[in-house]
C-alpha cells in the first residue's frame, strides 16, 4: 500500500471536493516531503483559502463544536468499507485468554510473541 501511494497519482472526486479544498490537499499530501505542508508549516495552512471563514482562536479555546463527534459505544468505520476483502495475508492469532479493558468488557488476549508475525505480505 505505501508503495501505491508514492507512486500513484491520487484523484479527487469533483462531486465531494471543490478545487479550492483539492489544492489544499494537494499541499498537504504532496509526495515530494519538502513542498509538502507539514509540522511546522500550520501558519501555510490556516493562511489558505479554503481555511479563510475559520475561526481558529475560537477553536483552540474549544468555543467550536466539532462537527462529528465519534460514538466510544459503536464502530466509526463505513459498514462497506469495513466489508471489503484485506488484500494482506492473516493468520490467525492464538487466543490464549482474555482482558478486561477500563468498561469491563473481556476480549480475546493474542499470544505477544505470535503479533509480529501476524500479517505477512
Amino acid at each position: 500500500m505505501f508503495k501505491w501511494v508514492l507512486n500513484r497519482e491520487l484523484k479527487y472526486p469533483r462531486q465531494y471536493i471543490s478545487p479550492m479544498l483539492e489544492d489544499l490537499l494537494k499541499l498537504m499530501l504532496n509526495k515530494n516531503p519538502h513542498k509538502r505542508i507539514t509540522k511546522g508549516k500550520q501558519n501555510k495552512i490556516k493562511r489558505h483559502p479554503w481555511c479563510a471563514d475559520i475561526d481558529w482562536d475560537a477553536i483552540f479555546q474549544r468555543k467550536v463544536r466539532p462537527p462529528h463527534i465519534p460514538s466510544v459505544f459503536k464502530s466509526n468505520f463505513d459498514p462497506e468499507f469495513v466489508r471489503e476483502t484485506s488484500i494482506l495475508t492473516e493468520k490467525k492469532l492464538e487466543q490464549t485468554d482474555y482482558e478486561a479493558n477500563e468498561s469491563g468488557v473481556r476480549r480475546p488476549r493474542a499470544k505477544r510473541a505470535n503479533l509480529d508475525q501476524t500479517f505477512t505480505t
